[in-house]
């Protein structure tokens, strides 16, 4: 195990839920130190294999180091495994780790306000590859 005490999830919004119904709940956020994001992780990994979407991605927004790196990593597989891409975003100057807790997927920035351009830059790269699989013709996918 690699928890010590009891950790709190907060969802802010759920699946069928309009987004305008719950933008409040996003303010009322507060650190409480540390950076718990294997939980955070097992979370979404829950709620998203229970979806059927073509693409399904977590989005990892911190502002430091993971608690349990070793579990991240792993979880980090495991969803790879599953279909699901997990994007690391690092937010201000404690995030170094954070291109190498996640290799294939990551964004470092200095402040939030370059989040959505350097985001959309890595979605485009997963909904559209530049390199996409080729059909054999005995109907199997090859490379």
């Amino acid at each position: 195990y690699h928890r010590q005490c009891s950790v709190i999830v907060d969802v802010f919004k759920d699946w069928n839920e309009k987004f305008n119904m719950c933008i409040d709940r996003f303010s009322n956020i507060t650190a409480t130190g540390g950076t718990p994001l294997s939980d955070g992780i097992q979370y979404a990994m829950q709620e998203l294999s229970e979806r059927t979407e073509r693409h399904r991605v977590i989005i990892v927004l911190t502002d430091g180091a993971a608690d349990c790196p070793k579990v991240v990593n792993r979880q980090i597989r495991l969803a790879k495994e599953a279909g699901i891409t997990v994007i690391g975003v690092g937010i201000g100057s404690g995030c170094y780790g954070v291109e190498y807790q996640f290799p294939e997927n990551h964004i470092q920035i200095p402040n939030v306000k370059e989040l959505p351009k350097r985001l959309l830059s890595i979605l485009d790269g997963i909904m559209f590859p530049k390199k996409a699989k080729k059909a054999r013709m005995d109907g199997r996918i090859g490379k």
